[in-house]
């Protein structure tokens, strides 16, 4: 890249992003770039990556996807990248959960396209959520949002409120602002997933990818015995065993301990089963399950009432044949019931947007009514200032009339 480390490229929001994206990416991982526009990220992206690693870009415009490929081509890193003319909203059709290690956002328009196309709350909130559940532990985004002109404040304005409503014990959130710079200056945000991939990990080579877990410890280990485990006062080596299933693996005193949050949970879920009996239609049957007792009792007397309604409607029909048609019952009333949830997030997302737009017109309302009021005080002001100055001149008027009732006085004397 031609800089020296920590060295930042310039006090503007490309510059600060493409020095944290140098910082945060590591050759040979996955990064993203949700919004390629003319590809400038993206091209980064692939050179911090190296022909190693695999960088997605996605941009709902033709333009911006030919752009972007064009670019890459000319560079020769087009052979470890892909551009795909998908929305942002739409990140999980070409990621794994927990596979990214970097993921980069432009809000707003195509630069030097036509700025009436633009980025939407209604778009970008979902793909930031999608966004975070495909960064791995430690991983990061950046998020540039540029706001005003066409596609005014709205979108900014949800924006900032997903970012604070985030969890601060999962997500490092910093936000850089530009007070002194007119003409709406985009804002800067970078996203840290909490992780073990931070300066005390040592990231173990791809081919542990492939081990068994028992057998990636033990050669965790004996890295670590060798000394080639990572830098002096390291505490864990971090293992990405598959997919969407980092594993961190504290080495001290001797001794491995297992520290990870999926397999952990997966553990203590299967340590907490219990293997019930349940008894349908006089058939016994043997599950596992982490419910209570009572939980797994209702459920059985539901679906023997629900079978045996079935049976009571059709005689002729098997169990088989009833349990198929309650399992395409129960299939019908989730795909309903997903249908209906995706209803209610629609409008209680068109609720928020609706919500958002009510706020920009109070505030809107408010600094009229301040103005007016304002306005109303100047006016006030000013009766006072001549009222005052009436009662200047009517002294004045008394003063000379009681002059001239003394003068009149004097002649006639």
């Amino acid at each position: 890249m031609g800089r020296r480390p920590g060295e930042v490229m310039g006090w503007n929001s490309l510059g600060i992003t493409h020095d944290f994206m140098a910082r945060q990416v590591r050759p040979g991982e996955l990064c993203i770039d949700a919004t390629a526009g003319r590809g400038r990220d993206t091209l980064l992206l692939a050179r911090l990556t190296g022909p190693t690693g695999r960088v997605i870009a996605l941009d709902i415009q033709p333009e911006a996807v030919e752009a972007t490929r064009s670019l890459l081509r000319a560079e020769g890193v087009s052979g470890w990248c892909e551009v795909h003319q998908l929305g942002h909203q739409e990140l999980e059709k070409v990621a794994q959960p927990g596979t990214a290690g970097c993921i980069v956002f432009n809000l707003g328009w195509l630069p030097g396209g036509d700025h009436r196309i633009h980025t939407t709350a209604r778009t970008t909130l979902p793909a930031l959520e999608q966004a975070l559940r495909l960064l791995r532990p430690g991983g990061a985004l950046s998020l540039c949002v540029y706001y005003g002109k066409e596609n005014g404040l709205e979108e900014r304005d949800a924006v900032l409120r997903w970012l604070a409503g985030l969890d601060s014990r999962i997500w490092n959130v910093l936000r850089l602002d530009f007070p002194n710079r007119k003409n709406d200056p985009p804002i800067p945000v970078f996203i840290q997933r909490e992780g073990p991939a931070c300066r005390r990990c040592h990231a173990l080579p791809a081919p542990f990818g492939g081990l068994t877990l028992r057998r990636a410890i033990a050669t965790a280990w004996s890295l670590s015995q060798q000394g080639r485990s990572g830098p002096a006062g390291f505490s864990h080596v971090y293992i990405e065993k598959k997919p969407g299933n980092p594993l961190s693996i504290p080495l001290t005193c001797g001794k491995i301990k297992l520290d990870c949050t999926d397999y952990e949970r997966k553990e203590r879920m299967r340590a907490m089963a219990t293997r019930s009996k349940v008894k349908v239609l006089g058939t016994t049957y043997y599950i596992t399950t982490s419910g209570s007792e009572d939980r797994v009792r209702r459920i059985e007397e539901q679906m023997n009432e629900q079978l045996a309604a079935i049976q009571e409607q059709r005689p002729s029909l098997s169990t088989l044949d009833a349990l198929v048609i309650l399992s395409l019952n129960l299939m019908d009333e989730i795909t309903d019931a997903e249908n209906s949830t995706d209803r209610m997030r629609e409008q209680l997302s068109q609720y928020l947007e609706d919500a958002a737009k009510a706020r920009m017109e109070l505030e809107d309302q408010r600094r009229v009514c301040e103005r007016v009021t304002q306005e109303l005080e100047d006016e006030r002001r000013l009766c006072t200032q001549f009222r005052q100055e009436l009662e200047k001149q009517k002294r004045q008027f008394d003063r000379a009339r009681m002059e001239l009732s003394r003068l009149g006085l004097d002649e006639e004397q």
